[in-house]
């Protein structure tokens, strides 16, 4: 009877810390399919005229405004192999670059963002590219608990082939072209911080993907 009432113990404790989880579960990392050729990263290595300038941040509970203050904002080129990255991504599931090679180029730019979360990236050659911005900020603190670390990764596609953005806003409550990729706090903030059902499920947490990011940069 003491083994059976352990069993039970055991089993509903596993089912209690996997229903907590906010994240997808982990998976594999998938292997790129598509072509990394320097072919397509070469005309991203001319020093272009083109400028690219923006804001992000994020409304949050209580009506505060958290940007992407100290943070860097990445700026990726857009080919084949990061279309499939994003695709990978948007889906909740982590890329593996291991198998792939950098052509030599060195074209990701970054930019770190100013106290109002304003970004800007000069000399970039008229083609399509993707913004990458993270916005963190602390959860209101409840009693004696002090508020948690919350994390969002946002990107855009930013166009400029025929003329500079005005100005490029990344923020969660944006409807077109934006969609948040990695998500991370604890699970009570979770809850608390989302402003759609189901608007976070299958993201990636933002731990991973700030290294997989990282790993996929280097290759341009």
């Amino acid at each position: 009877m003491r083994l059976l009432g352990m069993i039970l113990f055991v089993t509903c404790l596993a089912g209690c810390v996997q229903a907590t989880l906010p994240f997808k579960r982990a998976t594999q990392p998938i292997q790129f399919r598509s072509p990394h050729l320097a072919e397509d990263v070469a005309p991203y290595a001319e020093i272009g005229e083109r400028m690219i300038a923006g804001q992000a941040f994020i409304r949050v509970t209580g009506g505060g405004v958290a940007t992407c203050a100290g943070n860097d904002a990445w700026l990726l080129p857009k080919t084949p192999l990061s279309e499939e990255a994003l695709d990978i991504w948007r889906r909740g599931d982590g890329v593996y670059t291991n198998n792939v090679q950098s052509t030599g180029y060195k074209v990701t730019k970054r930019s770190r963002c100013d106290a109002g979360g304003n970004f800007i990236f000069e000399g970039v050659p008229a083609l399509p590219h993707y913004v990458f911005v993270r916005v963190r900020w602390m959860g209101q603190s409840v009693g004696w608990d002090e508020g948690e670390l919350t994390t969002h990764w946002l990107v855009r596609e930013v166009d400029v082939s025929f003329q500079s953005e005005p100005r490029v806003i990344l923020s969660r409550n944006e409807r077109l072209g934006r969609f948040v990729v990695g998500v991370s706090s604890g699970a009570a903030s979770f809850q608390n911080e989302i402003d759609a059902v189901g608007e976070f499920e299958n993201k990636i947490d933002t731990v991973k993907f700030n290294a997989q990011l990282r790993a996929v940069a280097k290759l341009f």
